[in-house]
């Protein structure tokens, strides 16, 4: 389990999760704040 509550899935984003829940290593994910889509 990664610990992320339902806003926090939100604010991280639906790639990112997936890669952090399917990962065999430690991650760290920043958002970068000055990126807009």
């Amino acid at each position: 389990a990664t610990g992320l509550n339902a806003f926090e899935r939100l604010l991280v984003g639906s790639s990112s999760e997936y890669i952090l829940r399917h990962t065999s290593v430690d991650l760290l994910v920043v958002r970068d704040k000055d990126k807009t889509l």
